[in-house]
C-alpha cells in the first residue's frame, strides 16, 4: 500500500503535469497565432507594395498631366482662421490679397508625372517644382482661393478652367481638378489632374468668328438681291 506521503506526491506530480501540459498548449497556440498575426503583416504589406507600384505605373504612364501634391501645409492655417472667427473665406482672402500668396507658398509638389513635362515644356521634374512660380497667372491665383474655398466649405471635388503658362513661353488653359482631402494621409498625397484644353478653346473661339461673320452675310444677302 502506498504511504499518504507517497500519495500527496503522485497528486503534486500528476497535477504539475496537467499543468505543464495546459501551459505547453497554451504557448503553442501564442506560437501559431503570433505567426498568423505575422504571416497577415507581410501579406497586407506585399499587397500595400503591389498597390503602389501599380499607382506608381499609371502616375507615371498617364497621358494626362498628374502632380502630387502636399496640401498638409495649409490644413492648420485653414483651422486657425476659423478659431479667428472667420466665417466667409472668399471674403476675407478678396480682403487681403497677400493672405493667398502666403498660403498658396505652404504648397508642396511631391513629385509630377512625364506628361507635365511635355504640357510645359520643362526638361525635368525637379526643374518644374523648383520653378512653379513660373506657370503662375494672376488668374490662377484667384483659381487658388477658390480651392481654398472648397476645402472650407467641405466640398468633395474641385475642378476648374485656369490659365497657365508654360516654361516656352505659351499661355495655355488647363482644366485643373483634385479631391478634397480628409484624412492627414489624403492631405500629404493629393492628386491633381491637369488637362491642356488650349485647342478646344481656340476651336470654339474660331467657331464663334466664322458663326459671326455668317450671320453678317445671311443680313446682307436680302440687300444685295434687290
Amino acid at each position: 500500500l502506498l504511504g499518504p506521503m507517497t500519495i500527496v506526491l503522485a497528486g503534486l506530480l500528476i497535477g504539475t503535469s496537467r499543468d505543464l501540459t495546459r501551459f505547453i498548449g497554451q504557448t503553442f497556440r501564442l506560437q501559431q497565432e503570433k505567426e498568423t498575426v505575422i504571416n497577415d503583416l507581410r501579406l497586407s504589406e506585399q499587397a500595400q507594395r503591389e498597390n503602389e507600384s501599380r499607382y506608381r505605373q499609371l502616375f507615371d504612364t498617364a497621358k494626362v498631366s498628374i502632380w502630387d501634391e502636399d496640401l498638409s501645409g495649409i490644413e492648420p492655417v485653414l483651422h486657425e482662421l476659423r478659431q479667428m472667427g472667420v466665417t466667409d473665406l472668399r471674403e476675407y482672402l478678396d480682403e487681403r490679397p497677400e493672405e493667398v500668396l502666403r498660403i498658396a507658398a505652404l504648397v508642396r509638389i511631391n513629385s509630377v508625372n512625364d506628361a507635365t513635362l511635355w504640357m510645359y515644356g520643362v526638361e525635368s521634374k525637379a526643374e518644374f517644382i523648383d520653378n512653379l512660380d513660373g506657370i503662375m497667372t494672376a488668374e490662377t491665383l484667384g483659381g487658388f482661393t477658390d480651392v481654398l474655398c472648397a476645402i472650407w466649405n467641405n466640398e468633395a471635388y474641385y475642378s476648374s478652367e485656369v490659365s497657365h503658362k508654360t516654361f516656352d513661353g505659351r499661355e495655355i488653359t488647363v482644366v485643373f481638378s483634385l479631391p478634397i482631402p480628409r484624412t492627414p494621409a489624403e492631405w500629404q498625397h493629393v492628386p491633381v489632374s491637369v488637362v491642356d484644353i488650349t485647342g478646344r478653346k481656340v476651336a470654339e473661339s474660331e467657331l464663334k468668328v466664322s458663326e459671326v461673320k455668317l450671320s453678317g452675310i445671311l443680313d446682307m444677302a436680302p440687300e444685295a438681291i434687290i
